[in-house]
C-alpha cells in the first residue's frame, strides 16, 4: 500500500503544507481501502459552490465522515469519478505526465531549466476552472480536446502573482502560458490533438493575447561602479563584479568556471557548452583588467598553483561557491552602497551598451554575449545618459554646421546672380517722380502699405 502523506488531506495547488490553512484553494481526500485509493476534491464532492474557501476544520470533519462510510461500505462512488470512468479521452495530467517524461525531464535539458519548466507544469495542472453547474475542476482533470480560450483567460486571472511583481505582475502568467501553448503544440505534433486552445481552428486566429512585457533598462549611473567595489561584502564578491562588467558572463558562468577554461595564450576566455544558458561554447577575449584579476586568483593560500578542475570564481581553495550566497552577497553590498533597483544580471547590459557605444557592431556584442539570436542583444543595447547627451550635442553641432553651409550657399548664390539682387541701399532707383512710378508699377504690394 503506498504511503499516505498528511494524513490524506492535501491541496493541490502548489503552496508549501503550512500555507493550505490560510490558502483559499479546495482541500483533497485520499483514502485507501480495501486495495482501492478513494481521491477526490472536499469542494465538489460537498458541491461548494466556485470561490467558497473551506477552513481546516471543516475539512477534517468531512475527512472523517468519508473515511468512516469507506469503511463501512456506505459511500457512493464520486460523480466525477463515475464520469472519468465512461470517458477513455485522455486528460491535460495524462499528456502533461508524457510531455515532463519525454520532453522536459531529459538528459539534454539543464537541470535548472527542468525544475523551472516543471514547476510552471505543476501549477497549471492543479489550477481550477468553472465546470457544469456551478462546480469547478482542475486543469489536469479536464479533457485535453475541451480546453477552451476562456479557460486560458481564468488561467490567467487566477495566477498568483509574487509579492514584488517587479514587471507589473504579467511576467509569471505569461511564462506559465506560454508553456502551455508549447506544451499544446507538442501534443499536437505527437498526435495527441488535433488543436490548441491558443488559436481558432477555423479563423486562425490567436485566443489568447500576452500583454508586453517592460523590458529592463538598469544601467550603472554616476559611480555606482566605485561604490559597488568599496561596499563589496567579500573578496569574492568584489572580484565577480569586475569579472561581470569585463565579461559580460551571466553569474552562473562565472561560477562555473574552471581554470581548464582559462587560455591565457590564447587571450580567451573559453566557456565551454554545458556551463553555458544556450548550450554552446563561446569565447571571450581577456582585457588588462581582466588579466589582473585572474592573477590574483592563481594561486592558493598556500602558494601551490590551482589545478585545471578548480573554480576560478570558488573560494580561496578552488572549491564551487553556492549561487544562493553570492546572491545574498549582492543585495548586502548594494544595501552598503546605497544601490537600488540594480541586478547582477545588469552588468551584462552595461558591457553590452558600452561596447555598442565604443562602435562594436550588433553582431560583435552578440558573440559576446552568448545570445542565440540578435534580436535578444537588441534589448540589452540601452544607451546611458551621458552618452545620449553626447550624441545630442554631437546633433547640435551637425546641425549648426548644415545651417551654416546652407547660410553660405545662398550668399554665393546671390553675389553670382549680380544685377539681379535688388537691395534698398545699392540698388535703390534715383529719386524722382518718374522713378518713383516705375517703382510702384513693378511692386504693386508697396501700394498696400
Amino acid at each position: 500500500m503506498p504511503r499516505i502523506r498528511h494524513s490524506g488531506l492535501f491541496k493541490r495547488c502548489g503552496h508549501a503544507a503550512r500555507a493550505w490553512p490560510t490558502c483559499s484553494d479546495p482541500w483533497w481526500f485520499r483514502f485507501h481501502h480495501g486495495g482501492t485509493e478513494h481521491r477526490f476534491s472536499l469542494n465538489k464532492e460537498e458541491r461548494k459552490p466556485a470561490g467558497y474557501v473551506m477552513d481546516k476544520e471543516e475539512a477534517r470533519k468531512l475527512q472523517n465522515k468519508y473515511r468512516l462510510e469507506i469503511q463501512e461500505s456506505k459511500f457512493r462512488k464520486p460523480a466525477a469519478d463515475a464520469a472519468r470512468s465512461t470517458d477513455v479521452r485522455l486528460t491535460v495530467g495524462d499528456v502533461m505526465k508524457l510531455y515532463l517524461e519525454n520532453h522536459v525531464q531529459v538528459p539534454s535539458r539543464k537541470k535548472a531549466g527542468q525544475v523551472v519548466m516543471a514547476s510552471l507544469l505543476n501549477r497549471l495542472r492543479a489550477m481550477q476552472l468553472p465546470a457544469a453547474n456551478g462546480t469547478v475542476i482542475a486543469l489536469e482533470a479536464k479533457p485535453l480536446d475541451d480546453v477552451t480560450g476562456a479557460d486560458l483567460d481564468q488561467l490567467h486571472r487566477d495566477w498568483k502573482l509574487k509579492a514584488t511583481a517587479a514587471r507589473g505582475g504579467c511576467t509569471g502568467p505569461n511564462r506559465a502560458l506560454k508553456r502551455l501553448r508549447h506544451f499544446f503544440n507538442w501534443a499536437i505534433k505527437k498526435k495527441h490533438t488535433d488543436h490548441t486552445p491558443f488559436k481558432c481552428a477555423q479563423s486562425h486566429v490567436n485566443t489568447m493575447d500576452f500583454p508586453k512585457e517592460p523590458g529592463r533598462t538598469r544601467r550603472l549611473e554616476g559611480d555606482e561602479e566605485a561604490r559597488l567595489l568599496q561596499h563589496a561584502t567579500t573578496p569574492l564578491m568584489k572580484v565577480l563584479i569586475s569579472a561581470g562588467l569585463e565579461t559580460g558572463c551571466r553569474i552562473g558562468e562565472l561560477l562555473q568556471l574552471t581554470w581548464a577554461d582559462v587560455k591565457a595564450d590564447q587571450g580567451a576566455l573559453l566557456l565551454p557548452a554545458d556551463i553555458t544558458k544556450t548550450n554552446e561554447a563561446r569565447d571571450i577575449p581577456l582585457t588588462q583588467n581582466l588579466r589582473a584579476l585572474l592573477d590574483m586568483r592563481r594561486h592558493a593560500p598556500d602558494g601551490t598553483e590551482h589545478g585545471p578542475t578548480a573554480f576560478v570564481f570558488g573560494n580561496e581553495f578552488g572549491q564551487p561557491v553556492k549561487y544562493w550566497r553570492v546572491n545574498e552577497a549582492w543585495r548586502t553590498t548594494c544595501a552598503r552602497a546605497g544601490i537600488r533597483g540594480l541586478h547582477f544580471h545588469d552588468l551584462r547590459r552595461e558591457l553590452a551598451s558600452t561596447l555598442r557605444e565604443s562602435g562594436a557592431p550588433d553582431h560583435i556584442v552578440a558573440d559576446v554575449l552568448g545570445h542565440a539570436n540578435i534580436s535578444t542583444t537588441s534589448r540589452y543595447l540601452k544607451a546611458s545618459r551621458a552618452g545620449l547627451k553626447q550624441y545630442v550635442q554631437r546633433f547640435e553641432e551637425h546641425r549648426r554646421e548644415v545651417a551654416e553651409h546652407q547660410k553660405k550657399a545662398t550668399q554665393t548664390q546671390q553675389r553670382t546672380k549680380g544685377v539681379g539682387i535688388r537691395t534698398s541701399f545699392a540698388h535703390a532707383p534715383a529719386a524722382g517722380p518718374e522713378n518713383a512710378a516705375v517703382a510702384r508699377a513693378e511692386n504693386p504690394s508697396k501700394l498696400l502699405n
